[in-house]
């Protein structure tokens, strides 16, 4: 490549959402998603290891992990992950990282035992730090993860409070990002929620909604996580706004705050008079401002909601 070639883009679009529930509110907040806003629901899973349930969000499916309590102190459901659809071989992509200067881990399969007994790949994952200066756990769960065998073997279900605390402290703060490529059959949640979604006709549920506008990223150092995402992203930039925008699904918009987070979701509806009357019945309905509303943070478990139209 010489120097006026732009870079070969690495991703395609965020492929998932993770909001991350402790213990006890899986059930009450998928119910919140699906029964009170009436958004299908792709999957369900449960585990030893873990539950995951699915939210049809029309562009992009939202996953409610829960893996044993979080770290204390932390709220018990927040927005925490965002996984994105790697262009390039899974294998290849952490070099491809490193080489854009960016921290990465390796490619680590997740297997379970076929019908046969012996393991089966159903996806593999590259996680990855989109703002330097990571903390030490987070660095040592990269490295642990570049020194994991890249063939299959038979699972072992990591459990236990130590196992947690490492977990709570890798991920303490930020949250999880990472890329994906899932192994046929196994269909991952994008295509869940696409195949779900195949025959619906118009918006979703009663608010209407059309989909994720964008996911909005606080820092304490807007500049640097921009410049960051700028490496993860290229060739593509931000808009002054800090908002960058994939050729499908939503756009990561990153702004000043107090502290490192993935702070609120933007959903796009079709009418926000129509979304505002349904939250008013129900005592739904946050603050408003011109061209924008919001949920009601009781009502949504503490996650940061905005519609607009």
């Amino acid at each position: 490549m010489t120097g006026s070639e732009s870079p070969a883009a690495l991703f395609r679009c965020f492929e998932h959402l993770i909001v991350r529930v402790a213990p006890g509110h899986l059930d009450k907040v998928l119910d919140f998603f699906t029964k009170t806003l009436g958004l299908p629901s792709p999957w369900m899973t449960r585990n030893a290891s873990f539950s995951s349930a699915g939210v049809a969000l029309g562009n992009i499916p939202l996953e409610l992990l829960q893996m044993g309590p979080p770290r204390p102190g932390a709220p018990p459901v927040k927005l925490f992950g965002l996984v994105l659809e790697p262009t390039l071989p899974i294998d290849e992509l952490p070099q491809a990282l490193r080489a854009r200067g960016v921290r990465s881990g390796g490619a680590s399969p997740m297997v379970e035992p076929a019908e046969d007994g012996a393991p089966r790949t159903l996806w593999k994952s590259v996680y990855f730090d989109d703002r330097g200066g990571s903390s030490l756990w987070l660095r040592l769960f990269l490295a642990m993860t570049r020194r994991r065998p890249r063939t299959p073997r038979k699972p072992r279900q990591v459990q236990g409070k130590w196992a947690r605390r490492f977990f709570n402290r890798a991920f303490a703060n930020k949250g999880m990002l990472f890329a994906v490529e899932y192994v046929p059959p196994f269909e991952g949640p994008l295509r869940s929620m696409e195949r779900v979604l195949a025959d619906a006709k118009g918006p979703l549920g009663p608010l209407g909604i059309l989909g994720v506008d964008e996911i909005v990223m606080m820092s304490r150092d807007p500049l640097r996580v921009r410049r960051a995402w700028s490496e993860i992203l290229a060739p593509l930039e931000p808009s002054e706004a800090g908002r960058f925008e994939p050729g499908r699904g939503p756009a990561l918009r990153v702004i000043p705050g107090p502290d490192e987070r993935i702070d609120e979701l933007v959903l796009k509806v079709q009418s926000l008079d129509t979304a505002r009357v349904f939250l008013a019945e129900r005592k739904l309905l946050g603050s408003q401002a011109t061209g924008r509303l919001s949920i009601d943070l009781a009502a949504s478990f503490g996650l940061r909601i905005a519609l607009i139209a």
